[in-house]
């Protein structure tokens, strides 16, 4: 298990359950009380981030616990340089080369300057 890792504790009421088409499930929860700043803040950090829910209606054994890292999202490294590529597309270009054309484009460029190294 990572250490300096971030645990987070807040009474929580699970609003919804949604399957999504990858058959992973989309989760809403909603505090039962107020949050302070700071776990507001410590919860905004860990936004993005992978790790682990444990939901009970009040008690955990400790064999409930985890005590290995959270799977990530599951997406393969080529998966996850598409959507950056993409949203770097998005961000800084004007648009009017379509996606899959700029994405071939950069990624031909790219092999080709590691086979220039190979020779």
């Amino acid at each position: 298990m990572s250490r300096g890792h971030a645990v987070v504790q807040i009474p929580v009421t699970l609003d919804s359950a949604n399957r999504r088409k990858d058959r992973s499930v989309s989760l809403r929860f909603s505090s039962t009380l107020e949050l302070g700043t700071a776990d507001f803040a410590e919860l905004d950090r860990l936004t993005p981030s992978s790790g682990w829910l444990l939901f009970s209606q009040n008690e955990f054994d400790e064999g409930d616990i985890p005590t290995d890292d959270a799977p990530d999202d599951g997406k393969r490294p080529s998966q996850r340089l598409r959507a950056v590529l993409f949203i770097w597309w998005r961000q800084n270009t004007d648009q009017s080369e379509p996606f899959q054309r700029f994405y071939e484009r950069w990624m031909e460029k790219r092999i080709n300057s590691i086979k220039e190294e190979l020779s």
